[in-house]
């Protein structure tokens, strides 16, 4: 399979079939785009969690197999990735609530494609932990956004979680089977991993050319479009980033 061939194909297509063929709740004067905005969300949402949970199960042995490090520093260089994400969720969960969350989210998907980019090419163990950096950086500010943008249509459809959730698994089992392939067939970490980072500015393309959300929107937070307070970045469902 050639690389970066199945983010545009198997993966975005069945991908962006899901989200149309689950059936979204609306309500009477609610924004044109509203549900647009959400198709978008969750098509980045597929063609970037799959090769986020791709990459998390491949750079162990990617560590332990390209670069020849002892399974202490694998366990670093993880740690390092979750510590960043921790670290950086606050500052995304605030960008989210004051900012538009297409824009945070596309670059979150940005610095996560680098992040895969960076492994891809990474020939020593300093590299590997920048692209961790960068992984932790992106992967909280997407996801934080990300979330939040779904969350817009909680008030309307109960089921938007569910959906994204859905997305989530169907992204997922698309970039193991696809990755899985790809690495038996040429025996590379690198075009697999560069593969990742193709989708996830796929997912960053996606987001960019989302409508933008509409000027009366409720601008507490994704929940609390309900007609319940704000909760704050760190207590939406599912505010968190994906480390």
């Amino acid at each position: 399979m050639p690389r970066g061939g199945w983010e545009s194909g198997p993966c975005r297509g069945s991908c962006a079939s899901l989200c149309l063929a689950m059936p979204a709740q609306t309500v009477p004067g609610e924004p044109r785009n509203a549900l647009r905005r959400e198709r978008s969300a969750l098509l980045a949402a597929g063609l970037t969690n799959g090769p986020a949970e791709l990459i998390d199960f491949l750079i162990p042995l990617w560590a332990g197999i390209a670069l020849g490090i002892e399974a202490s520093q694998v366990g670093l260089l993880i740690a390092v990735e979750l510590l960043v994400s921790v670290v950086v969720r606050p500052v995304a969960g605030r960008l989210a609530d004051s900012r538009e969350r297409r824009t945070i989210a596309a670059i979150g998907a940005v610095i996560y494609g680098l992040s895969c980019l960076g492994y891809a090419v990474a020939g020593s163990l300093s590299m590997a932990f920048a692209a961790a950096v960068l992984g932790g950086i992106g992967g909280a500010v997407l996801w934080v956004a990300l979330r939040a943008i779904v969350s817009e249509r909680l008030a309307a459809d109960s089921g938007v979680f569910a959906r994204l959730m859905s997305v989530q698994a169907t992204g997922s089992w698309i970039a193991f089977v696809a990755g899985l392939m790809l690495l038996g067939q040429t025996g590379l970490f690198a075009p697999v991993l560069a593969a990742c980072g193709a989708a996830c500015f796929i997912g960053a393309a996606v987001l960019f050319t989302s409508p933008a959300r509409a000027s009366g929107a409720n601008e507490t937070g994704g929940a609390s479009g309900a007609g319940t307070p704000a909760k704050g970045p760190g207590l939406l469902p599912g505010g968190y980033g994906r480390c």
